[in-house]
């Protein structure tokens, strides 16, 4: 079972729908750094991480490092930018507006968003109609 976080858009959002976002590594992250964090709305991840690639770029080639020693570099970064995703993206909805409504498990993305509105609901109170006390019927009168 994998394990997410409920992000939950704010009252003034036409979205309606909550975001989950997985616990741990992320492998999209690890493979696309910046295009993944463009693709989420994050700005300013994807700015700090396309200067990021480039500040270590020019240095390992001003200083003539070898290649392999680079790739072992950008290897590391990736995993980096892969462990850290997702707690990035948090903050992310965080900052703008999204609540945590808490932790959620499934097998898949799917399963955990059914359960969570699963219980959402379940644990919702259901107002119950208000009706007007009944009277009995009256009585029939005796010897009429």
């Amino acid at each position: 079972m994998r394990v997410y976080t409920v992000h939950v858009p704010p009252a003034t959002r036409h979205q309606a729908d909550p975001v989950l976002v997985k616990e741990g590594f992320s492998w999209p992250a690890f493979f696309f750094g910046p295009l993944w964090a463009l693709a989420h709305r994050m700005w300013l991840v994807t700015v700090a991480l396309v200067a990021l690639d480039l500040i270590i770029s020019v240095v390992l080639d001003a200083a003539r490092i070898p290649p392999v020693t680079q790739a072992v570099i950008s290897l590391a970064v990736a995993v980096l930018i892969g462990a850290h995703g997702n707690d990035w993206r948090r903050r992310s909805l965080d900052r703008r507006g999204f609540r945590d409504a808490g932790v959620v498990a499934g097998r898949n993305i799917d399963e955990a968003l059914a359960r969570y509105l699963d219980a959402t609901v379940t644990h919702m109170a259901v107002p119950r109609p208000r009706t007007a006390p009944v009277a009995p019927p009256p009585l029939p009168l005796a010897g009429v």
